[in-house]
């Protein structure tokens, strides 16, 4: 994508940094497992507990865990707070519907709940193979509209990752039945969000040597989230968003790396987003792969402190008349 629109030229100044740490990844391949080669309740708990059975990720000291009441069961969010709060920000991760839980994240989150001034709240959905992404989305709509009805003067913004983006989408468009609550919703920062389930063509085409995510690891995904759903099904706009009617949404800033098997997703989704009417960035990162900005790395923190100024100016922005 040299010479794209969507990267900002200054950030070819950070490549050398970025294929560092690009190699580092490549280093640790060897270590990985093979998909489906190991439980996935295994790799859930190896990702968050030591031996000990304490938490293994770094915790922020202020967070704090809370139940959400939902009509037929209770999950657990993880609230970030701020001073004097401009708004809520819901957060949903990633991790193929299938890993991935509200400790992993903490000082990613805590630094947007801190750049942004708006209280984080990260919501503890259901996982595959224990549930099937029918259910998962259910619950995640089910556990956003019971926060903007628990916070209801608040603005809102919605920030997700990867399979968690997937969940936000499909929040939002189920949200235009409810236009009071979606009104509320003032943006959405969506990270290399899963848009196609069909696959788009870098996912299909997909031959890059990074760990972390290939075509067989998201194959392994789409079949423990959905069992027995051949390719030509998983197209359905009730499981992938890109394929739905997008009108009447809120402003959008996706956010991918050049070396990401869900690149198109985040390229088609965007053009789609403006076709229908609504606001949307892009921004690509040069030599980025997937999940790059957890990292420490310039790339990352360009990428977030793009994402931190998008939330703070939607979040303070008059509405259209």
């Amino acid at each position: 994508m040299k010479n794209s629109s969507h990267i900002d030229p200054k950030l070819y100044t950070f490549l050398e940094e970025q294929e560092k740490a690009n190699d580092r990844l490549r280093e640790s391949a060897d270590k990985m497992p093979q998909p489906g080669s190991v439980d996935p309740k295994i790799l859930r708990n190896f990702r968050i507990y030591n031996k000990d059975g304490s938490i293994k990720p770094p915790l922020h000291s202020e967070a704090f865990e809370e139940n959400l009441e939902l009509a037929d069961r209770t999950i657990k969010t993880r609230v970030f707070p701020v001073e004097e709060a401009r708004g809520i920000a819901l957060h949903f991760h990633g991790g193929g519907w299938t890993m991935g839980s509200v400790y992993e994240q903490d000082p990613y989150l805590a630094g947007i709940a801190q750049k942004t001034k708006l209280t984080l709240v990260t919501i503890d959905y259901p996982l595959a193979p224990e549930h099937q992404l029918p259910e998962i989305l259910d619950v995640a709509h089910a556990a956003t509209c019971a926060l903007l009805e628990k916070h209801p003067d608040l603005p809102v913004a919605i920030v997700a990752e990867s399979a968690g983006a997937n969940v936000a989408l499909h929040c939002l468009l189920r949200l235009r039945e409810e236009p009071s609550l979606l009104r509320r919703i003032k943006a959405a920062s969506l990270c290399y969000p899963v848009a196609d389930l069909s696959m788009t063509p870098s996912l299909r085409n997909w031959d890059n040597d990074l760990p972390g995510l290939s075509r067989q690891w998201m194959e392994w995904f789409f079949e423990l989230a959905l069992p027995g759903v051949d390719r030509d099904r998983r197209s359905d706009p009730k499981y992938s968003p890109l394929y739905a009617d997008l009108a009447g949404l809120p402003p959008v800033l996706f956010s991918v790396g050049e070396l990401d098997p869900m690149l198109d997703d985040s390229l088609f989704m965007h053009q789609r987003w403006l076709a229908a009417g609504n606001e949307s960035a892009l921004a690509v990162y040069p030599a980025a792969p997937h999940g790059f900005n957890a990292d420490e790395t310039r790339m990352a923190k360009a990428c977030n402190q793009r994402i931190h100024d998008f939330l703070k100016f939607r979040l303070t922005a008059p509405d259209p008349a």
